[in-house]
């Protein structure tokens, strides 16, 4: 926003030609010496220390791309200027795998009919965000025959335990209200969807 309404002043200045901006950047500065549109201040500043300097529309505009570029990669955006519109590139991927406990363990995986994939997983660690994208896909992908849910080892350590779990992200894959097989690690989605179906005797191709 601060970006935008830097910009959007010079814009409405320039427009009555060629305008001078040092004391307008006098002020700008003040506004983004400690925010993190750091690159805007040190273009400002540089305006300033020229003297004299004009500045018409077209300078204004790529004065203003470049300190955007450089203000957004360094706030964590993604390319500003994609048609896609504004992403955070360390944005947290959306879960839509159901969270199960001790409590609903039984009925959620146990007592299913369809057989059951369990993450077993630690919310802050990277290899477990690295999984979240490829485990979503996969109760997507999957439904019909076989369910997918997670577990958070922090809280349930009696059920890790009960299962043998010795390193996250885990996967416990059940039958018919048994533990048939356990894999650990990172997995791209084509390796995971091939484990689970080998693992229930599915054509894997």
């Amino acid at each position: 926003m601060l970006t935008l309404f830097c910009f959007g002043k010079i814009s409405r200045m320039a427009k009555k030609g060629k305008i001078r901006v040092i004391t307008y950047c006098d002020s700008v500065m003040g506004m983004c010496k400690t925010s993190k549109a750091m690159p805007i201040y040190m273009y400002c500043a540089l305006v300033a220390k020229l003297g004299n300097l004009r500045m018409e529309m077209k300078e204004a505009v790529i004065g203003f791309v470049i300190a955007l570029l450089v203000s957004c990669t360094l706030a964590g955006f993604d390319n500003p200027l994609s048609p896609t519109g504004w992403t955070f590139a360390n944005a947290p991927v959306a879960d839509t795998v159901t969270d199960v406990n001790a409590g609903t363990f039984q009925g959620e995986v146990l007592d299913s009919q369809l057989p059951v994939l369990v993450e077993f997983y630690r919310p802050t660690d990277p290899h477990c965000l690295t999984m979240t994208p490829i485990v979503n896909k996969l109760a997507t992908d999957s439904q019909g025959y076989v369910r997918v849910v997670k577990v958070d080892v922090d809280t349930n350590q009696t059920l890790t335990e009960r299962y043998d779990v010795e390193g996250v992200p885990g996967y416990v894959l059940f039958k018919e209200g048994k533990a048939i097989n356990g894999i650990k690690g990172e997995m791209t989605q084509p390796e995971l969807t091939k484990w689970v179906k080998q693992e229930l005797d599915m054509p894997t191709d």
